[in-house]
């Protein structure tokens, strides 16, 4: 095999992903590479695996120290200082940046991980996408995630894995673990070895049989004729007890779903979570910001809150919530509540309707700290069990115990605008991606209406161009940048000579451009193509005059094959060039479509636009040094590469055939932008954790 070129990036290397990058993708990568030897069983992440006595921990011929926890921990030896993976910690004790380690390392270039994702694993290394409902049965905490339709289960040690649902496809179907599926699944309720699934946009109730490993629809909820949105879930100890955001009530069920009508309670304005206690339930009412008590008769009277009047201050008769959700009894007999907008965990007294925070300081964020100092990001569930309470909160799960606000599982999203080194920069949802001649990498950084740039000598992350609407795509040739601002539904020049930004077109065609998603450059021709996702074409502009025409699709949606005029596009997203050749991605359709300029045909090369069997969602496309293309794959979480004439290969994602769609995807966490260099290899960004990365 060919020996891996080396290369100084200025002081600061790339970190090896530690959170974003699955651990079984990067070895299959460096197997499939040739690059390193790893034992069976041995699970690799750059300096982290996982192992036993039978598989020791071997990296490139380096043996590292199998610690009693299961994993190994290395000291890399082009470090001056030593980097040694803290497992306890979910990071690096010690941060070290030295040079790069060669063919087959996937490392974070800059921004800080973390966010949503659905990935099964330990602690900090796992992704949640919107946890919510909690269930516990003595030994797993069970978790709905609403964003992946996914039920989780936790353990004492933080390790996360998948029960049932599938993290790509949602929808209501029955059946064992790896079929069933859900739609936004909200309350969760233990019943002996049966958890039951407030399923919100399927408008049922669902059943999941632990033993038997199957799951069942124990009912759908009727609200005359329309669909209904079960939230909250509780029992009697006889009886299912349900609220609906739909009915602004409550509804009560057999365990054989029976439902008894009417309502069971009535009066909410947006009923959340609901927990029963010493004969009467209680409920969060995120719509008029109180919490109310139900009788066994129905009856609905206020406990706490200002009916209408949001807010976070605490007291008897002053105390308020902002949007209560998650609600459960505390070990000391008072009602804790999450409070989404308020940032807090509130704690009330039943017998007096006193509201005192429990955990936050009403200031939105994810810091760990003391109960009172630490910060919580939206918190939306909470339960109460052995000693400790746990929260759910946009994608983590935080734990509250021994006076100590802790993340036990999962991530918080860490967006910014922050520049700066490497490990301190910060970006929001960054969709696009282009590297110059010299390496400098410029980053499409969606959310901030911004152009940063990450220097080739330093790697320092700094912002060069402000006030885009929604830029999407970008490209570079020479000293100017291109970009598609799908807000303004213009393509901008930005002279970095002369800091000069401009509207190069806003027309195409004679229509007015609506949302540029793709951009990509002939410097030899001196034109720039991109594709507009509304009108379903291609567009070509000459650089030199501004001229812009369309260049294939004849502006109606659809998926037909043929010449570049009367061929169709179903809402073209990506693109990349080489030569004569336009590279298309149809992220909907799930296809990439090949425009040949000088043949004058545009064909499906892969995907399928019927089944949508093979690719999930492609939306960044790149062309590598030996005219291999480069496939972004969003929803999948892959990287793929695709040969002339060749198959599918999954460079970075879930082993196997590409061909099958699998319910476990890796942790290349939402990959968007896409782009290649001679001296980086592939650079990505991830709009899910908010960084660049790379792939050598």
């Amino acid at each position: 095999m060919k020996a891996p070129v080396r290369r100084r990036l200025g002081t600061d290397d790339l970190r090896p992903v530690t959170l974003t990058l699955s651990l079984w993708a990067v070895a299959a990568l460096w197997l499939a590479a040739g690059a390193v030897s790893l034992t069976a069983g041995c699970h690799a992440l750059a300096s982290e695996f996982r192992c036993d006595t039978k598989n020791p921990c071997l990296l490139g011929g380096k043996m590292g120290t199998c610690e009693s926890t299961g994993y190994c921990t290395f000291t890399d030896a082009s470090c001056t200082t030593g980097r040694r993976y803290d497992v306890s910690a979910g990071k690096y004790a010690e941060a070290c940046y030295g040079t790069e380690v060669g063919d087959g390392t996937l490392a974070i270039v800059a921004g800080l991980s973390g966010g949503r994702g659905a990935h099964a694993d330990r602690g900090a290394l796992a992704r949640m996408g919107g946890p919510q409902g909690f269930a516990w049965d003595g030994t797993l905490l069970y978790v709905s995630d609403s964003y992946y339709g996914v039920i989780w289960t936790i353990d004492a040690d933080g390790n996360v894995a998948r029960l049932a649902g599938s993290t790509i496809n949602g929808g209501l179907v029955d059946g064992g673990y790896d079929v069933a599926a859900f739609t936004r699944p909200n309350g969760l309720l233990l019943i002996g070895r049966t958890l039951y699934v407030a399923d919100t946009s399927n408008s049922a109730v669902r059943a999941i049989d632990l033993d038997a490993k199957q799951v069942r629809t124990v009912a759908i909820l009727p609200v005359n004729g329309m669909p209904a949105a079960p939230w909250g879930i509780t029992t009697d100890g006889t009886d299912l007890f349900v609220t609906d955001q739909v009915a602004k009530g409550i509804w009560r069920l057999g365990t054989d779903g029976t439902l008894a009508q009417p309502l069971f309670a009535s009066g909410f304005v947006k009923p959340n979570g609901i927990v029963f206690s010493n004969g009467e339930f209680f409920v969060a009412d995120g719509g008029d910001h109180t919490v109310s008590r139900v009788s066994m008769a129905g009856v609905k009277t206020k406990v706490a809150g200002i009916v209408g009047q949001p807010g976070n201050t605490t007291g008897t008769t002053t105390g308020r919530f902002s949007t209560p959700s998650g609600i459960a009894m505390g070990p000391d007999g008072r009602l804790l509540v999450a409070d989404y907008y308020g940032f807090l965990i509130r704690s009330v007294d039943l017998s007096t309707g006193e509201i005192s925070n429990f955990a936050g300081t009403g200031v939105n964020g994810s810091n760990d700290g003391t109960t009172s100092q630490a910060k919580l990001r939206s918190p939306v569930g909470v339960i109460s069990v052995d000693g400790a309470v746990y929260i759910a909160e946009q994608s983590a799960v935080r734990k509250v115990a021994g006076g100590q606000t802790t993340t036990f599982a999962g991530t918080s999203i860490r967006a910014g605008d922050d520049d700066g080194t490497p490990e301190v920069a910060t970006f929001d949802s960054p969709e696009a991606v282009a590297v110059g001649a010299d390496g400098a990498i410029y980053v499409g950084d969606t959310n901030n209406g911004s152009v940063r740039v990450i220097a080739p000598d330093t790697m320092v992350v700094s912002t060069r161009v402000t006030g885009l609407n929604q830029l999407r795509s970008i490209a570079v040739a020479g000293d100017q940048l291109y970009l598609g601002d799908a807000g303004d539904h213009t393509v901008k020049r930005y002279d970095l000579g002369t800091s000069i930004l401009s509207t190069l077109t806003s027309t195409c065609g004679g229509a007015m451009i609506q949302k540029p998603l793709g951009i990509a450059v002939d410097a030899t021709a001196n034109r720039l193509y991109f594709t507009d996702e509304a009108w379903s074409h291609v567009c070509a502009t000459d650089l030199t005059t501004g001229d812009t025409v369309v260049v294939a699709g004849t502006g109606t949606a659809g998926t037909t094959d043929g010449p570049l005029m009367q061929a169709r596009f179903q809402d073209p997203h990506g693109l990349a060039i080489s030569g004569q050749i336009l590279y298309v991605s149809e992220t909907r359709t799930g296809t990439i479509r090949r425009v040949d300029l000088a043949g004058n045909a545009v064909t499906r090369i892969a995907g399928d636009a019927y089944k949508r069997n093979i690719l999930a969602g492609p939306i960044g496309l790149a062309v590598d040094g030996n005219g291999s293309l480069l496939i972004a794959e969003s929803e999948g979480q892959r990287i793929f590469k695709l040969d002339p004439g060749g198959p599918l290969v999954s460079v970075v994602g879930a082993q196997g055939d590409a061909v099958i769609r699998t319910s476990e995807p890796s942790l290349v966490n939402r990959p968007t932008g896409l782009a290649w260099s001679p001296l980086l290899g592939i650079i990505g960004t991830s709009t899910a954790e908010n960084l660049v990365f790379r792939i050598r």
